[in-house]
């Protein structure tokens, strides 16, 4: 629904417009916007970015933080969607600067290197703390996460812990039979993933 903005449509109304389904009115709101946007992004970009960013990835980040922003406001008197925004989108934009944040990323990855073909004969070689290959292991979680809920616990519960269908039907809440199927139908599944 690409219709032309109403001329004059306020921030409130076009953050209420959108909270209501109305997709197009993020678009106005932002165009009503851009000034203060454009200028809360530049304050932030004088302070210094992260390496990793520049200036027009805040700005492409600005229309995510004002979606955001505009889901949450709730109306209320005398607090218009101008001055929420004033007050919420510099801490925004600073949490989102903080996740970007080379210390930040570091904390959470480590880069090694090392040629391929020796990469793959480490892993090859390697066995997780129980003994079991990697690969193995991976592979297994592939097929196992391929089983709806239902039935993988089914399966479980007879491959794994050794249950009869009428243990894992009580367990379940559910007849014997159901039970069989559910077991039926994660075997049937784990065979096609394969």
């Amino acid at each position: 629904m690409n219709r032309p903005p109403i001329p004059g449509e306020s921030p409130d109304t076009l953050a209420l417009r959108y909270q209501h389904g109305d997709p197009d009115a993020l678009a106005d709101l932002y165009r009503a916007l851009e000034p203060a946007l454009r200028s809360m992004v530049w304050r932030t970009c004088q302070r210094g970015l992260p390496a990793t960013l520049q200036a027009a990835d805040l700005h492409q980040q600005s229309w995510l933080i004002l979606a955001e922003l505009a889901r949450r406001w709730e109306p209320r008197a005398g607090v218009p969607f101008a001055a929420y925004l004033a007050l919420t989108f510099p801490w925004a934009l600073g949490r989102y600067l903080r996740a970007q944040s080379p210390a930040r990323r570091s904390i959470h990855y480590q880069v090694y290197s090392a040629p391929h073909d020796h990469l793959v004969a480490s892993l090859a070689g390697s066995a997780d703390d129980d003994g079991r290959d990697w690969d193995e292991r991976l592979y297994c979680q592939h097929l196992v996460g391929a089983i709806e809920p239902r039935a993988r616990t089914a399966l479980w519960l007879h491959a794994v812990e050794h249950r009869s269908f009428t243990e894992i039907a009580v367990a379940l809440g559910v007849p014997r039979a159901t039970a069989y199927d559910l077991y039926r139908r994660a075997v049937a599944s784990a065979r096609r993933a394969a």
